[in-house]
């Protein structure tokens, strides 16, 4: 019972998200190393030959799309966009959140790009150009997820959550594919998105609230919400008064009986 207790402690506790955040972000750099030794590299190319034997028109402009949509420049405007959305369809505050999860999500990828320097896939099998030298992991990868997670955060609690997470799903999976296609990067470079964005961003908001800033919620305040909140409110002031009515009450019932001399029961020869 005690150590159920504890989990629960744990588990809403900053520093212990912020371990397996780290945990996570640690195991995403590990891959990224392991991922460049020959027999690794050699299993990924022979994965992406597959991806790469359905090529056809139709497919490309599919993966076209995807990598200019969100790509770093069209990626950027893409999430001024959503954060302008944001601030006009609720206040601003959930869109602060928004805006610190994507960043959190989508900038991990240059940093462990930097630090893993995994070569690049031949450039003989690309059908997109002016790629960096780096591969691992797939920013286009990180972005798309690290919006799909902010849309889902904003969407929890209503009706549009269901659909914003599978749609989410089908894109990001859709990019993957798309980055193995056009041959910029190995799969494995995109599986490693998978670890690293969750875990940057489950970092920087466990980071904030550490810190004593905790970011504002993602769903505004409904109308349900206020009138729960005013009942809650209500009842503890009617609580705080029946409380208040009792002691005076029992302060009341010890001067008398102080006055009786400490008698309680009836007193007889009345």
């Amino acid at each position: 019972m005690r150590s159920g207790t504890t989990s629960r402690a744990n588990a809403g506790r900053p520093w212990f998200w912020i371990a397996i955040s780290s945990t996570l972000l640690v195991l995403g750099v590990m891959v990224g190393f392991a991922a460049r030794s020959p027999g690794w590299t050699a299993a990924d190319a022979r994965a992406s030959e597959l991806v790469q034997s359905i090529r056809s028109p139709g497919w490309t402009a599919v993966a076209q799309v995807l990598n200019v949509g969100f790509g770093t420049a069209v990626g950027s405007v893409l999430v001024g966009v959503l954060v302008v959305a944001v601030v006009v369809w609720r206040p601003f505050r959930p869109a602060w959140s928004a805006l610190v999860v994507i960043a959190a999500g989508w900038c991990v990828s240059p940093l462990v790009k930097t630090l893993v320097a995994r070569p690049r896939p031949p450039a003989g099998h690309a059908l997109v150009h002016e790629l960096g030298p780096d591969s691992f992991p797939s920013g286009h990868v990180c972005l798309t997820l690290a919006i799909v997670v902010a849309v889902a955060l904003l969407a929890r609690n209503t009706r549009l959550f269901l659909p914003v997470l599978v749609v989410g799903c089908v894109l990001v999976i859709g990019q993957m594919l798309a980055r193995v296609y056009l041959g910029a990067h190995y799969p494995s470079d995109t599986l490693g998105s998978l670890i690293l964005t969750p875990a940057a961003i489950m970092l920087a908001v466990n980071a904030f609230r550490l810190s004593g800033r905790e970011l504002p919620p993602f769903r505004a305040a409904t109308s349900t919400d206020k009138a729960a909140s005013q009942v809650t409110e209500h009842g503890e002031r009617r609580t705080a008064g029946g409380s208040d009515r009792g002691g005076s009450g029992g302060e009341q019932r010890r001067q008398t009986e102080a006055g009786d001399g400490g008698q309680v029961g009836p007193r007889h020869g009345q």
